[in-house]
């Protein structure tokens, strides 16, 4: 900053000779007090676009938004529990298979909010959750994943949503727990850039067993694979 104050003042003319030099050390003094610096310029970016923030801060930034989101779901109190098939509690949510209507009641006395049905349209219940969930005073998402399909990047970030969005306490199901854990792992393949084993683990601690091979072949298939 000195320099950069002394220059164009050297070189005007009305400021040479004996009190051109007096003003120039002032001013300099004064700038020293001041603590002032030399400014230093961003780093310039390829096709000089700006400041380029490099790769390796970009995945230090996923990785500490991935490490932010599991510490949040840790601190979760846990759901109340509800005796559904397989039921499991994962990161603050309770997973498993198909409610019966009285198990949905109980969930309602117990505090539940928000119901997410993985079953596709046809399947038992479908027809008359909704309403039944509506009834009862909470919230029902359905994301249709049909037996065999629904194993997709879209589905994933639709469960992302709701479990960052959606009033808790939230339980999620499907006809037994499978297809539930098998959205799990991709949610954390896709969109928490877990790698291939972290995100199967993952699912099979949400209840993923018979569908763990077709989770595995859509991984496979996607280009983002981590590992």
């Amino acid at each position: 900053m000195r320099d950069a104050v002394a220059r164009p003042l050297k070189n005007a003319a009305i400021l040479r000779g004996p009190v051109g030099a007096l003003a120039i050390a002032g001013l300099l003094a004064w700038c020293a007090a001041a603590g002032c610096r030399n400014p230093s310029p961003p780093a310039a970016a390829p096709n000089g676009q700006g400041p380029h923030v490099g790769d390796g801060a970009r995945h230090g930034a996923g990785a500490e938004a991935r490490a932010k989101r599991e510490a949040g779901d840790a601190r979760k109190a846990p759901p109340p529990l509800i005796d559904i098939p397989n039921v499991r509690v994962h990161r603050g949510v309770l997973a498993g298979g198909q409610p019966t209507p009285a198990q949905l009641q109980q969930a309602r006395d117990a505090g539940y909010r928000t119901i997410v049905n993985t079953r596709g349209p046809g399947e038992p219940m479908t027809d008359v959750e909704p309403a039944l969930v509506a009834e009862l005073g909470m919230t029902y998402v359905s994301i249709p994943m049909p037996r065999g399909a629904g194993l997709t990047r879209a589905n994933a970030e639709a469960l992302d949503r709701v479990l960052a969005t959606a009033e808790g306490p939230i339980m999620v199901h499907c006809a037994s727990g499978n297809r539930v854990g098998g959205l799990f792992a991709l949610r954390a393949f896709w969109i928490e850039g877990k790698t291939r084993q972290q995100a199967l683990a993952e699912g099979a601690r949400a209840g993923m067993t018979r569908i763990a091979s077709a989770v595995r072949d859509a991984m496979a298939r996607s280009a983002s694979d981590p590992e």
